[in-house]
């Protein structure tokens, strides 16, 4: 099992990240203002958690049935990753599972974490991170 290690330069691009997570977020929030039926919010976290409540959500929303997603994500099945134009380096993969233990293996170094939540705090407070229980680390 291999830890997180921040190389020397990570500092710069974290602060970038989280600014850039803080811009996006808040444009969203805009756009929000003028099509409030026309807009869903799905935390990462609550997907992980439980996927299967978060893709009923998406499938209501959207008025489509999302059934054959949903036995897949039930049985660990293999998802293809199809058409997309940005994200991260998952982007690049053909296939993937949605697996909610990979997403608690990886811990950031507090400092680091800090640095994450004083450059997103705004919105982290809006959006619940506070209040709400976040996926524990094992």
């Amino acid at each position: 099992r291999r830890r997180f290690r921040p190389g020397k330069f990570i500092a710069p691009f974290l602060f970038i990240g989280a600014v850039n997570w803080t811009i996006g977020n808040m444009l969203a929030e805009i756009v929000r203002l003028f099509g409030k039926k026309r807009f869903l919010r799905i935390r990462y976290e609550d997907l992980l958690e439980s996927p299967i409540e978060e893709i009923e959500k998406i499938e209501s929303f959207i008025g489509i049935s999302l059934t054959d997603l949903k036995q897949e994500i039930a049985e660990q099945k293999v998802l293809k990753i199809g058409h997309n134009i940005g994200g991260n380096q998952m982007r690049m993969a053909k296939e993937f599972i949605l697996d909610p233990d990979r997403a608690r293996r990886e811990k950031l170094p507090r400092l680091y974490k800090l640095m994450a939540n004083f450059c997103c705090f705004p919105l982290l407070l809006v959006y619940g991170y506070y209040s709400r229980p976040s996926i524990p680390n094992r």
